[in-house]
């Protein structure tokens, strides 16, 4: 009999089953008929399909999303992964703390940990305890976020080297910034903006731009928001140039300036002045302009914590500063705090991991797109 992640392998292998596999996961409860619409398959096809997926015990019949259960007739049937078949991992390094989640297919986080102070070795009982937390349900890819700077105890290549010994399926490494904007984007509705920009705050200031693409994964485009230069006059950054957002606005320059600790969640930051807040929000404030301008995107979630924090180190300060203004296309541009707080990098490795899922010849092999 087929272990999950070779049967996934398996049965999961040409461009519908993908489609067809990543709707399901993406939006429980859809119908055969909206799946024929989304991944543009014949009915036959979708059918087929989801029989194959059904019996590998991937997937499961529920009530069709917005069904109403208990009308006079037969309740629309949707489908829905079966949550219970395997989880993916995600893990997201950060200067200070390295967090890791068990991932269900659909997206949820089942289980998450958060290691402060990390070592290897630290990361390495962790990562055996949660091997144990997963039981019998196994773990069929793994996700690393990584930051674009080096942590201070230990190299990006041990980090995903010491993962990879543990487990037998496929590591990914990929930037922590872009994992979450495709969380961000996985928890979208039908209806919003098709193009955004996501700002990711780590100890620096990350983004990335994403271009939605239906039932395909998204086009994401990591962009180094905090080295946008917006004042020529400023301090020498460690980039080599002046003035640049990360300078006045991310939490490294904050802690070393004002000693705040932003991973301390709310409590940590209050001591901020309001006169601070003003500079911090408007030097990203300007920055966005910049990026937002070049992309033509007006559209911007603010992610990286939880949406406490950054509403108050950043977010109500950047929408009074915008307020009225329009891009060279007469656009406004809008700023909205993630939805997912500071789990959407975890949660965007894991998923990034399991959209690999049959593409993977070698199970074993670590891929890093870093």
């Amino acid at each position: 009999m087929l272990e999950v992640g070779d049967l996934l392998n398996e049965i999961v292998q040409t461009r519908g089953e993908r489609a067809v596999f990543r709707c399901i996961r993406k939006t429980p409860g859809i119908s055969r008929v909206e799946l024929c619409k989304q991944t543009e398959l014949t009915s036959a096809a979708v059918t087929q399909i989801v029989k194959r997926f059904m019996a590998a015990g991937l997937v499961r019949e529920i009530p069709a999303k917005n069904a109403i259960v208990g009308n006079i007739g037969r309740t629309r049937i949707g489908l829905a992964p079966m949550d219970t078949a395997y989880f993916s991992l995600g893990v997201v390094v950060r200067r200070h703390d390295i967090q890791v989640g068990l991932v269900e297919p659909s997206g949820k986080v089942a289980q998450a940990w958060r290691l402060v102070a990390p070592t290897i070795e630290r990361l390495a009982s962790t990562v055996d305890d949660v091997i144990r937390a997963a039981g019998d349900i196994p773990i069929v890819a793994v996700g690393v976020g990584l930051p674009t700077f080096a942590v201070p105890w230990a190299a990006a290549s041990d980090i995903t080297a010491m993962i990879a010994s543990r487990f037998a399926c496929p590591v990914y490494s990929f930037h922590n910034g872009s994992y979450a904007a495709l969380a961000e984007e996985w928890f979208m509705e039908d209806g919003e903006p098709d193009r955004f920009f996501y700002v990711f705050i780590g100890s620096g200031i990350g983004g990335a731009s994403v271009l939605r693409a239906g039932y395909e994964p998204p086009v994401i485009t990591c962009i180094e928001a905090g080295h946008v230069g917006i004042d020529p006059h400023g301090e020498q950054c460690f980039c080599g140039n002046r003035g640049c957002v990360e300078l006045m606005a991310s939490p490294a320059s904050l802690e070393a300036y004002y000693h705040i600790n932003i991973d301390l969640g709310i409590e940590g930051v209050k001591g901020l002045s309001e006169n601070v807040k003003k500079v911090v929000g408007e030097s990203l404030a300007y920055g966005l302009v910049s990026i937002t301008n070049v992309l033509n995107i007006h559209y911007v979630v603010l992610g990286g914590y939880s949406p406490e924090v950054l509403d108050y180190l950043y977010g109500d300060t950047l929408r009074q500063t915008l307020t009225g203004y329009r891009n060279p296309f007469g656009h406004p541009l809008t700023i909205v705090t993630s939805r997912l707080g500071d789990l959407a990098g975890v949660q965007g490795a894991a998923l990034g991991a399991q959209d690999q899922i049959g593409t993977v010849i070698d199970r074993n092999a670590v891929l890093s797109y870093w």
